[in-house]
């Protein structure tokens, strides 16, 4: 696979992503030669480059210095570099935690909503049940303010009866103030507009019978 001359703008090979699971020996090589910048690499040639030059000793500075990566970055590829020789799981999505997830979709489906009880199901934490279901689709919805639904509810009924008009009058009125009447007033108008589309679709859809 051919790729840009060392130096030259072009950052990205064309057909070869960063992600790609290909390792070319030769920008590996150039690259711990210090003639191959690491943002030219895939994840697995930079990984490569990083490993390589542990091997030979350098200090994470200077591999910094060589590939063009931070510290922070060759840290990591170190870490990954010892857990993959250690056989542990490297990257991607973790197969445990992908169980676990569909285990809580499953729970959630079957009615059981309770961080709590699912956690000890489990086995697992009672923020990690919380994260999982929330990513299910499970997490219950934010109940209503009876304050704000009260105060809602009599906004729609003074600008129903037409007495009074402005937003200031109406926040005087109540002991709000122009801003929530002017909010309230608009939640009222958008939650009628949606009503008033459910019953024409609903009409639309409906078979019409003929005489």
């Amino acid at each position: 696979m051919s790729r840009p001359i060392p130096g030259t703008t072009p950052l990205k090979v064309p057909g070869l992503s960063l992600r790609d699971p290909y390792v070319d020996p030769d920008a590996v090589e150039l690259a711990c030669a210090g003639e191959f910048r690491a943002r030219r690499l895939t994840l697995l040639e930079r990984e490569a480059t990083v490993d390589r030059l542990t091997g030979y000793g350098k200090s994470a500075n200077t591999i910094a210095l060589t590939t063009g990566l931070s510290s922070r970055s060759v840290q990591r590829y170190r870490r990954k570099a010892r857990r993959r020789a250690c056989g542990e799981w490297v990257g991607g999505l973790d197969p445990a935690v992908e169980a676990n997830r569909l285990k809580v979709r499953e729970l959630v489906a079957a009615g059981v909503k309770d961080n709590t009880v699912i956690a000890a199901r489990l086995g697992i934490t009672e923020r990690q049940a919380k994260r999982y279901r929330c990513g299910t689709g499970g997490r219950r919805g934010k109940r209503p303010d009876p304050v704000v639904e009260e105060n809602r509810r009599r906004v729609a009924e003074l600008v129903d009866a037409g007495v009074v008009k402005t937003n200031a009058a109406i926040a005087a009125l109540l002991g709000l103030t122009a801003v929530q009447v002017k909010n309230y007033k608009y939640q009222v108008a958008k939650a009628r507009a949606a009503r008033r589309q459910t019953v024409q679709s609903e009409h639309l859809g409906s078979p019409r019978v003929h005489p």
